[in-house]
């Protein structure tokens, strides 16, 4: 019952009161996972300390990771090798490892937010594993949410050292790619502008920031009453 208590409590401050979802300090993190018709978007917010480290971890050379994390513009995202992809995530479908097809990169100076893509229709129940915790011991928890590309939530829950890993449950035909499988795609190698490429439409990935605020706000504060009640069912309980 306490465990269940502080879990809430945690899940209500890092959602609505802490800022950890919106605003980054050097280890601070977030996740997401959005899901579209024919694609699937795992993406992953950190503070530049904690991005640096991940992308050093992975064999980068100091002015490589530099060059990735550059500030070049507030709607500028730019390719880096898909072979960085399996550093910030792992998804499988029934057990099987899935392909990312697609890693990209934007920065601010104050956080960077990698989105690694997977083409195909997926469905069922799918493993989610944040692999950048592996990487950056001072990582801090940060909350992880699953959403249609309507802003649907499916899934919300916390990633931290002790638990990286979450099961999302999905509806429709499944048509993945699996790890192993040849995906005709080329990655790009350490990093390429793609600012003039063609860019898929600014979908819910990146909507406003007052509206997601608003949302993650209402749900701590939602989640801090549930607590509370529990809290005090708890001790009437031992009265």
């Amino acid at each position: 019952m306490m465990n269940r208590i502080i879990r809430l409590l945690t899940l209500a401050s890092l959602l609505g009161f802490g800022g950890i979802a919106l605003a980054h300090g050097p280890y601070d993190s977030s996740a997401q996972m959005i899901v579209f018709d024919e694609s699937l978007e795992l993406s992953a917010t950190l503070g530049m300390d904690g991005a640096r480290q991940v992308l050093l971890n992975a064999g980068l050379s100091e002015a490589d990771a530099a060059s990735a994390l550059a500030v070049r513009g507030p709607s500028t995202r730019f390719d880096l090798s898909v072979e960085l992809a399996p550093r910030f995530f792992e998804l499988r479908a029934g057990g099987t490892l899935l392909t990312p097809q697609r890693l990209r990169v934007i920065t601010d100076g104050l956080e960077a937010k990698f989105t690694v893509t997977y083409a195909g229709t997926h469905s069922g129940a799918l493993e989610v594993r944040a692999r950048y915790f592996d990487a950056v011991e001072k990582m801090k928890p940060g909350v992880f949410t699953a959403m249609d590309e309507n802003r649907s939530v499916n899934t919300q829950t916390i990633f931290t050292h002790a638990q990286t890993t979450t099961e999302v449950r999905l509806t429709g035909a499944v048509a993945p790619e699996v790890a192993g499988k040849e995906s005709g795609t080329n990655a790009a190698p350490m990093p390429e502008d793609v600012s003039t490429a063609a860019q898929p439409p600014p979908a819910a990935s990146e909507a406003s920031a007052p509206s997601r605020s608003l949302v993650l706000w209402i749900g701590g504060a939602i989640l801090l009453v549930g607590a509370i009640g529990v809290l005090l069912k708890a001790m009437n309980r031992k009265r």
